[in-house]
């Protein structure tokens, strides 16, 4: 009886008052995925500014004690907005009259696009929303993971070998790409968010 009750609700147009409860359920909804992203990309300022230091030794100690999030979470979190970011740059340096872009929804999303080098990432990433739209199908990590795995091994089923010198290129570029969207009054204090980025990433401070 209620399968037949809900097959019938599913095919029975929306009434007025239907409507407008969706419409408003609806937004709380997008709110929601918007006020995540905003989140991750405050922690992530806050870890790279290091703005807990006056009541926190670490990052990790102000996530787990401010908000309990575990260390890993935090760096999920931080490090799934950093690559929606990038995307999101790459969107906003299209051309004016191409579409926009989705971008990924969740942070699951993210982890699995990781695995990509910067420089392959618009590409890739192009790549499944075209599949998902072609299928008609919803991107989802899983369909991500598909489309990544083969930046997960090589064909012999071994890791790929990680090669420095691109590596440090993309890094360099990254770099010089940065220093120029930087007025020039402001070098020192990008040089010196840099520097903070790599003690806390690296531990190179003693």
């Amino acid at each position: 009886m209620k399968k037949k009750h809900e097959a019938t609700l599913a095919n029975a147009p929306l009434n007025t008052e239907e409507k407008r409860d969706f419409k408003r359920l609806d937004g709380v909804v997008k709110k929601a995925c918007d006020a995540q992203w905003e989140m991750a990309a405050a922690l992530n300022e806050i870890r790279e500014r290091k703005l807990y230091r006056a009541d926190h030794p670490t990052f990790e100690a102000y996530c787990k004690k401010q908000h309990a999030f575990t260390r890993t979470r935090a760096y999920q979190l931080t490090d799934a907005a950093e690559l929606r970011k990038q995307l999101e740059n790459v969107n906003n340096c299209r051309q004016k009259s191409d579409p926009p872009k989705l971008l990924p929804t969740t942070e699951s999303q993210c982890r699995e696009l990781r695995v990509v080098p910067a420089d392959d990432l618009p590409r890739v990433w192009d790549q499944i929303v075209e599949h998902s739209e072609s299928e008609g199908k919803q991107i989802t990590a899983k369909m991500i993971k598909e489309h990544t795995e083969p930046f997960r091994e090589s064909a012999d089923g071994a890791s790929p070998e990680f090669d420095e010198a691109k590596a440090a290129e993309r890094i360099t570029g990254w770099l010089r790409a940065t220093v120029k969207q930087w007025p020039e009054d402001r070098h020192d204090v990008l040089a010196d968010s840099i520097r903070c980025a790599l003690d806390e990433e690296l531990r190179l401070s003693p």
